[in-house]
């Protein structure tokens, strides 16, 4: 049997997509090629670089939810709407709800300015590692989405609620659009109330996330 540069050529192309697939295995659920090829391209960025070294494999879903959160802004940066809202909703069949506020976190491009509040709190690489997991793992004892529906007041106590029961070293509260100055009015009320917790904020254009970190370091 022989075989010419063309057949091998071939085969060489074929494995190389197989290899392909079995590395993106975890994205195939979205099925649609582009998004999934832009998912793929996050792999170069330097903030999943970053998340990867800090967040070992051990909960895979985490990982898969960190890069497509990337993805969402992408699509959001492109002015891409459809495709974000797409994607947001297969997130939410396949991971709930818990699953889109892992993503939003990322999308909303607050990891690096977290890791650069707790990176000057914390004492060892390995601590730091601890909180980023303990972080994700548990991100709806550690962050408030503000929405337009909510009643402040009611999300208030939920927020000091939250606080006062887990005693995250940092509690995140996030807002989007028209709701950002329902956020202030928010955050205003929440930080009389928790006295251990300084609070610094970002805003964008249409963003505003308020970081509470308890005035301690992290041991």
């Amino acid at each position: 049997m022989s075989f010419d540069l063309a057949d091998l050529e071939h085969t060489a192309e074929k494995i190389k997509e197989l290899v392909d697939r079995f590395r993106n295995r975890d994205i195939i659920f979205v099925e649609d090629e582009e998004t999934i090829n832009t998912a793929k391209e996050q792999d170069e960025t330097s903030e999943w670089q970053l998340f990867k070294n800090l967040f070992e494999k051990k909960d895979n879903n985490i990982h898969v939810l960190f890069k497509l959160g990337l993805t969402l802004r992408k699509f959001e940066k492109n002015n891409e709407t459809k495709k974000l809202e797409d994607l947001r909703e297969k997130i939410y069949n396949k991971y709930g709800a818990e699953g889109v506020h892992i993503a939003q976190i990322v999308q909303s491009g607050i990891f690096g300015r977290y890791i650069g509040i707790i990176i000057e709190k914390t004492q060892s690489p390995q601590r730091l590692k601890l909180e980023v997991e303990t972080f994700f793992k548990n991100i709806d004892k550690s962050v408030s989405f503000i929405k337009a529906e909510d009643h402040a007041e009611i999300k208030i106590e939920e927020i000091v609620t939250k606080i006062r029961a887990n005693s995250p070293h940092t509690f995140i509260i996030l807002s989007m659009g028209l709701v950002m100055e329902k956020c202030e009015e928010i955050h205003s009320k929440v930080i009389e109330k928790i006295p251990d917790y300084k609070s610094e904020s970002y805003k964008s254009e249409n963003r505003l996330i308020y970081f509470l970190t308890r005035g301690i370091g992290i041991d």
